[in-house]
């Protein structure tokens, strides 16, 4: 009995320190300005200090406070960001859960000698459900809307992964109606459009029930309108030389006239981009390195894509508005080269992988708007998107030994899939205003989607092509969805 109550005590001695290795740690402190006032929303990056790759983020809350959770014991270097602030930088050599002190961020100042500039400064308003940042005739409209979006308060973009209070399942409008796309689609959208069409950002936080937002947040991009009766457009073209060179160039049109205004755009995009990864383990036994595992990865990605938006609007009297508006990307060329080289203890193997995309994805949008004149609000929306996606793939490992002369094995294989999506929805929403700032909200909603995918992959054996029927099929999908919410929404004030 004695031997067994040993036995326990040390397994539970050795298994905490195992333990304590393996624990997560914390970074956590407040952001503050000049005049000691909180700043909320600031971005905090931790980057780990080894090769600046994104470790953890999080953006700072109402009264400033922020929490960076599930890190490990590294050394880091912090980062702090906020629209119309100096960066603020802080190496950390993190061992235990860690609490700083405040963070203090200085305003930017620019001082230019006889020189005098008149520019609008972005603002941001918080209302009851979301944030509003107005962008419209500012700095940072000069650039793509994918840029605003990384320098508004509320969103959180790390590796091109849009995050809003660590809710990564967003949904997207531009202009109140909804944009089907993915992550990589919506950035090329985004990317291929100017932001000088943009007036605002809101980001919805708590999005009512219309939204169908699922517990996640709405990013909803309002576009500017042509205020001034007549016609105004635009030509414009950006170039960046990097690794490779990038380059896009579009154009945009309004038109407002009595009753009708007009808005089209179309960009092109075309770039090509280069990632090198190499990694290194070495596995020791004391002080000597008795094995090790090295990864060379080489990532080349070409891109040639087109976008176009295009809204309409007529209204038929001051209390009611028709409107057609669409949204499309078309994708032709999207080419990515990947080349792994893997030196493993008692082998070594190369793999190619060549990936070709042929993208299209076009919304459209129908809405008919009533306002009365004590704010009742009645609207109807029609929406259908079209999804057309096709990928080849190309791959070939070949496995060898550790001298590199004697192949081991060979693996090649080809894959072409087919995905064809179609979304259909339809929806009515009524808003009455109550007394007091109060209003009352009901809606329907109807929706349909058909989808249908095929794969089809073959085995390459020594010359001969063969069908892998494990890995090849079809799979059709319909889905009918239809909702009815009702919310309350008031204020109250002492």
């Amino acid at each position: 009995m004695n031997l067994q109550r040993k036995s326990i005590a040390i397994g539970a001695f050795l298994a905490f320190p195992l333990f304590m290795l393996s624990q997560d740690l914390s970074i956590s402190g407040k952001v503050m300005g000049e005049s000691n006032e909180p700043i909320s929303y600031a971005n905090i990056i931790v980057l780990k200090a080894q090769d600046s790759t994104v470790a953890s983020g999080a953006i700072s809350d109402e009264q400033g406070f922020f929490n960076l959770s599930i890190l490990k014991k590294d050394s880091y270097i912090m980062k702090v960001s906020f629209l119309g602030f100096e960066d603020y930088f802080k190496d950390i050599n993190l061992t235990e859960n860690l609490e700083l002190n405040s963070i203090t961020l200085i305003e930017k100042k620019e001082a230019l000698d006889e020189i005098r500039i008149t520019a609008t400064k972005p603002t941001l308003k918080r209302e009851n459900d979301r944030l509003v940042f107005n962008v419209e005739n500012t700095s940072l409209t000069e650039g793509s809307v994918w840029n605003i979006l990384k320098s508004t308060p509320g969103i959180l973009m790390i590796n091109d992964e849009v995050s809003v209070r660590n809710a990564s399942n967003i949904i997207y409008l531009i202009n109140d109606k909804r944009v089907y796309l993915s992550g990589n689609e919506l950035q090329q959208l985004l990317s291929g459009t100017t932001a000088s069409t943009v007036q605002a950002i809101e980001v919805i936080t708590n999005p009512p029930a219309k939204y169908d937002a699922e517990g996640g947040a709405v990013i909803n991009i309002k576009m500017s309108k042509n205020l001034i009766s007549g016609y105004n457009g635009s030509l414009y073209g950006n170039f960046t030389q990097g690794y490779y060179p990038r380059y896009s160039a579009g154009t945009n049109h309004f038109f407002k006239g009595k009753k009708t205004s007009f808005y089209i755009g179309y960009n092109y995009n075309d770039q090509e981009l280069s990632r090198i990864n190499d990694e290194r383990i070495n596995f020791k036994d004391g002080n000597q390195v008795i094995g090790s595992w090295q990864t060379d990865i080489e990532r080349n990605t070409s891109v040639r894509s087109h976008t176009a938006n295009m809204n309409f609007d007529y209204d038929i009297d001051d209390k009611n508005t028709f409107s057609i508006s669409a949204n499309g990307l078309l994708t032709p060329f999207w080419r990515r080269d990947t080349e792994a080289i893997t030196e493993a203890i008692d082998s070594s193997f190369t793999s190619l992988n060549i990936t070709d995309d042929d993208i299209l994805n076009i919304g459209a949008n129908a809405d008919y708007m009533y306002r009365s004149e004590n704010g009742s609000k009645l609207s109807f929306n029609v929406h259908h998107t079209n999804y057309e996606y096709d990928r080849f793939q190309d791959v070939a490992t070949i496995y060898k030994d550790t001298s590199n002369l004697i192949t081991l094995n060979e693996n090649f294989f080809n894959t072409l899939s087919e995905q064809d999506i179609k979304i259909y929805s339809g929806q009515m929403d009524l808003s009455l205003p109550l007394k007091n700032e109060g209003s009352i909200e009901f809606g329907l909603k109807g929706s349909r989607i058909d989808s249908q995918s095929d794969i089809q992959q073959v085995i390459i054996n020594n010359g001969t092509i063969v069908s892998d029927a494990e890995n090849s099929g079809t799979f059709d999908y319909e889905e009918n969805n239809y909702a009815a919410y009702l919310s309350l929404s008031k204020e109250w004030s002492d």
